[in-house]
């Protein structure tokens, strides 16, 4: 299975089953009601597109940075208040989508230059901000 759509479902919690799947490039788990993402997702390395925005998450489990193969990552319309500046790390990202989250004040100014460098990479980010 490479491609796996959970959305629209209502969901409070991605399946411990959903990390069987190494094998997994696209996920799609948006519009659920998801508030905290088990450690577990970060064992599916080989993802490319991760699309889970529209939930309650807000913060993202230890050992996200495995995704190092991603080029599409949407964590827009969510409660983080802050995000890992690592997430501008992934060195083959071409689209990270972060708006409508209520960043605190402070973190702000961080994420406006991680976009900015962001896209002089050629990424295309979306920050809007609460």
């Amino acid at each position: 299975l490479e491609v796996l759509y959970l959305s629209h479902n209502k969901l409070r919690s991605l399946p411990d089953a959903l990390c069987s799947l190494t094998g997994l490039q696209e996920l799609y788990f948006h519009n659920n009601r998801i508030s905290v993402l088990p450690k577990h997702i970060t064992q599916l390395t080989n993802l490319r597109v991760l699309r889970m925005n529209d939930h309650l998450i807000t913060e993202l489990p230890e050992g996200f940075a495995a995704f190092t193969r991603l080029d599409f990552l949407d964590l827009s319309r969510n409660r983080f208040s802050q995000l890992p500046v690592m997430l501008g790390d992934y060195p083959v990202l071409e689209i990270l989508s972060l708006s409508d989250n209520p960043l605190e004040e402070e973190n702000r100014t961080q994420w406006l230059q991680m976009a900015l460098q962001l896209r002089q990479r050629g990424v295309v980010v979306n920050l809007a901000i609460e």
